[in-house]
């Protein structure tokens, strides 16, 4: 295990040059006496840590240096190639296709596992503003852009792009706010477009939104056991007991501005209730007489 750590320590202050001691230790969950220890245990291996006093210390590698490709067995590129094949799925680009010939080239191994995940893909725009984004963060611009809020107010923004991540079934982008002064994240099919600026971006390091950056809500729900399983499928809730009646409780955090976690319990219809907090029980039942109502006014045309 610790041979593991060790390695993926030494890729890790590859990546990302200098590094505090702290941040190892968070990164790696361990405390910054095992950081030291391993550190300690680099350098006696052969492989050149520096280490820097002072608040803007930590450790780095010596520039000269390379990671072996010996560190790589076979297993280890098969499950790169199975990561990189993935990603091609859901993600269009050529420096990754690049990538993938370059692992293959390595050594030919069984496909086991196959990953499709087209749907992370969504549609073309979205296509367009990953590819900006991404083009961005390369080279260290900000990036302009019009983007719709989920209150629907419309704005334009310039900020500077820390990361794309993918995540409650969107992709969003994770960037320093100029006007706010810290990192906000940005739904990418909210943008109605994304130009990359000629304008060079601070560092911000370990700069990141506070959790998933929104604010969130603890749903409690019970559900009867048809929906259990949904509910764990698309929402990921935790279920805590389950009733004598056969019905279960469960319970979530999700975003208070999400709109996927509302769909989904309402198209269970009455095989989940909402038992808190109150003022989520208030919106569903606003929105359930207005769709009854919008349906029996139909009728009656």
């Amino acid at each position: 295990m610790r041979a593991d750590r060790l390695l993926a320590e030494t890729i890790y202050l590859l990546e990302h040059g200098r590094v505090p001691a702290r941040e190892l230790a968070r990164r790696f969950e361990v405390s910054v006496r095992t950081v030291l220890r391993d550190m300690e245990a680099l350098g006696m291996a052969g492989i050149p840590v520096m280490s820097f006093e002072g608040a803007g210390g930590g450790f780095a590698l010596e520039e000269r240096y390379r990671l072996d490709h010996r560190a790589m067995d076979r297993e280890d590129v098969r499950l790169i190639l199975t990561a990189l094949r993935a990603l091609s799925t859901a993600v269009q680009d050529q420096k990754l296709l690049g990538a993938i010939e370059k692992f293959q080239a390595l050594g030919s191994a069984p496909e086991e596992l196959r990953v499709d995940l087209s749907a992370l893909g969504e549609d073309r725009r979205v296509q367009r503003n990953l590819r900006t984004i991404q083009a961005a963060i390369q080279n260290g611009h900000a990036v302009k852009m019009r983007y719709v809020s989920a209150a629907g107010r419309s704005a334009e923004h310039t900020v500077e792009p820390l990361y794309l991540e993918y995540k409650w079934y969107a992709w969003y982008l994770c960037a320093w706010s100029r006007v706010k002064q810290q990192a906000l994240t940005y739904k990418l099919v909210r943008m109605d477009w994304v130009v990359e600026t000629d304008e060079p971006v601070e560092l911000h390091p370990g700069i990141a939104p506070e959790e998933d950056g929104r604010p969130e809500v603890k749903l409690k729900l019970r559900c009867r056991e048809e929906a259990r399983v949904p509910l764990i499928e698309y929402l990921h809730v935790q279920p805590q007991r389950q009733l004598e009646n056969g019905d279960w409780l469960l319970e979530v955090c999700v975003p208070v501005d999400e709109r996927f976690w509302r769909g989904v319990l309402l198209s269970l219809g009455d095989a989940v209730e909402v038992l808190s907090p109150p003022e989520v029980i208030a919106e569903f039942r606003v929105q359930a007489r207005a769709v009854l109502r919008m349906y029996e006014e139909a009728g009656r045309e």
